[in-house]
């Protein structure tokens, strides 16, 4: 929950044992090379944010500096498949955030075709969409029967989002109140799954 007050710890490619990927490219910090602004100034000498390839010639990541470039602006968090929504509902209870909550859903039939051209042959299957499946369910079921959920997520189509960008982005940033947002504070937890 340390990402919540902009704790980087832990996202140092040297602390991560993921023996599969090459982390030497990727500038000792964890896909900071997908990240526009790690990849301008102030931590690169040129601007990059449109080209991750060249990012990668850019420095280390400062974290003193990553971390006061966080707290100096409204927080999103984006994640990849949360699984536990307990610690994810402690963390912000504990460190006393307004969060706000955007599930992004995806038809599973998409998602297998996604990894089809991933080439993701172990995730190629019918029980791996069966398991996308049940997360999501049980994501809603826990959305539905959670006041402190309720009152904060709403859920996006991926196709809805895909084929009226616009439309649907700005529903998510009225749903958010972006503007006030950006004066108080508010903190969005944005769950995508691939």
């Amino acid at each position: 929950m340390q990402y919540f007050n902009c704790g980087f710890s832990g996202l140092s490619t040297s602390e991560i044992e993921n023996k599969a990927v090459d982390w030497s490219a990727h500038r000792d910090f964890v896909f900071a090379h997908k990240s526009a602004r790690l990849c301008k100034p102030p931590f690169c000498q040129v601007d990059y944010s449109n080209d991750p390839s060249k990012c990668m010639r850019c420095p280390k990541v400062d974290i003193a500096l990553a971390r006061q470039t966080c707290k100096r602006l409204t927080p999103v968090i984006k994640t990849v498949r949360t699984k536990d929504m307990d610690k994810l509902k402690a963390g912000f209870i504990e460190n006393k955030l307004n969060a706000k909550v955007v599930i992004n859903v995806r038809d599973p039939r998409a998602v297998l075709n996604s990894r089809k051209q991933l080439k993701e042959l172990a995730l190629v299957n019918v029980e791996s969409i069966q398991n996308y499946c049940n997360y999501k369910v049980a994501q809603k079921r826990r959305v539905e029967t959670d006041p402190w959920y309720a009152e904060r997520t709403i859920f996006v189509k991926y196709e809805e989002l895909a084929l009226n960008a616009a439309r649907e982005t700005a529903k998510v940033y009225d749903y958010m109140d972006f503007k006030q947002s950006l004066r108080n504070g508010i903190y969005c937890f944005y769950q995508v799954i691939i």
